[in-house]
């Protein structure tokens, strides 16, 4: 799924938690805004992430992140207590 031609499939698989570190790291330098969004927003423990997409071209996606990156742990209260990934 992470591979698909689709940018709503690839962002569907950003979503899902279940992906390993490499093919999120991927993921957050995809073509599409969409999938690096939902990169960013389901993964805000990813503070590596959150960097590189602080300078997304994009400026919903860079704001959003640079916001998670500002104030991490409240980005990440629903995940409880979870190391930050730098």
């Amino acid at each position: 799924m992470s591979g698909d031609s689709t940018a709503s499939v690839r962002a569907a698989a950003a979503a899902s938690r279940r992906l390993t570190f490499d093919t999120l790291t991927r993921l957050a330098q995809d073509r599409s805004a969409q999938v690096r969004w939902h990169v960013l927003t389901m993964n805000p423990e990813r503070l590596d992430l959150a960097a590189t997409i602080a300078r997304d071209s994009d400026e919903t996606n860079a704001h959003q992140a640079r916001r998670q990156l500002a104030d991490p742990r409240h980005f990440t209260e629903f995940l409880g207590d979870v190391d930050l990934v730098h």
